[in-house]
């Protein structure tokens, strides 16, 4: 079974940060989903809040892993693109 973003959405969807769901705080950024089902997307986040998101990124991540078709996932926390 083919892993979709929809499919990665709803698994974030149980993940919480800001008192918001991780897909509505503002925080992800594109989802992408290749052929053979591996994901990778960012969490934005300032330098100071890095630590304390760190348990929200392994969150995000073993949601993701444990989604039939995926292959593999990597989530990063990036300054690159701050929280909306």
């Amino acid at each position: 079974m083919a892993i979709t973003r929809e499919d990665v959405l709803k698994a974030l969807g149980a993940i919480r940060v800001d008192g918001e769901t991780l897909p509505r705080s503002g925080r992800l950024s594109e989802i992408a989903v290749d052929a053979t089902g591996r994901v990778s997307f960012a969490i934005g986040a300032l330098a100071a809040e890095a630590a304390a998101l760190e348990p929200v990124r392994l969150a995000a991540e073993a949601a993701v892993r444990a989604l039939p078709g995926s292959s593999g996932v990597f989530v990063s926390l990036t300054g690159d693109r701050p929280p909306a």
